[in-house]
């Protein structure tokens, strides 16, 4: 798939969500094989201050930030850290980090109602999986230094691969955590290395 498409699609993901406000990011990637498992001494860590996160690549990440509708009244910016291994053992396609950070008057974990953040977490899971035109395979909620979070597993109609992910909102701080996979390596080791590596600095 052209990468100018892909990047198109997700910003046009990006601005609809907002305008619902609400967040949301999806990126499709080329279907590449992967087989195997590359050893969590080998991974490259890494550790955002300015973003309050760190968390554990099997590679380093490309950084790539994207801005919405210059036309919209508030700023957003998103901040993408994009892993497509080049390793051919690695059981997993791809790894990525979203962030973005809300004004305190939108979405902040400090002050949200459970309604208002239950809102935020489903249309933002609604559009991933409408986007790559998949289906839930389950969703449970996760609980990291106290803040409420979502996790899913979404599989495309082709039957070929899944996306793993997790959302979490703290503070007024937005994260998606997020591998592809084929659906044979589902339930690999190295989707929970990452998952579990990803943790939050001094917010």
């Amino acid at each position: 798939m052209n990468l100018c498409l892909i990047i198109a699609g997700v910003m046009n993901a990006i601005k609809h969500t907002i305008k619902e406000a609400a967040w949301s990011i999806t990126i499709i990637i080329a279907i590449q094989l992967a087989m195997g498992f590359v050893q969590s001494s080998e991974w490259y860590k890494l550790e955002s201050k300015e973003f309050g996160f760190k968390v554990s690549f099997p590679e380093k990440p490309k950084i790539k930030i994207w801005t919405v509708d210059p036309k919209l009244d508030i700023f957003y910016q998103i901040n993408a850290y994009i892993c497509i291994t080049k390793d051919k053992k690695d059981d997993n396609l791809d790894y990525f980090v979203f962030y973005t950070e809300y004004p305190d008057s939108i979405y902040n974990s400090d002050n949200i109602n459970k309604d208002t953040l239950q809102n935020l977490y489903r249309n933002a899971i609604n559009r991933e999986v409408r986007v790559i035109q998949g289906k839930i395979l389950s969703e449970r909620t996760v609980n990291l230094k106290g803040y409420i979070g979502r996790e899913i597993r979404s599989i495309s109609n082709d039957s070929l691969w899944v996306l793993n992910a997790r959302f979490f909102l703290a503070k007024n701080n937005f994260y998606i955590i997020e591998t592809i996979t084929h659906t044979e390596k589902d339930f690999n080791p190295s989707i929970n290395h990452f998952f579990d590596s990803f943790d939050f600095l001094d917010l």
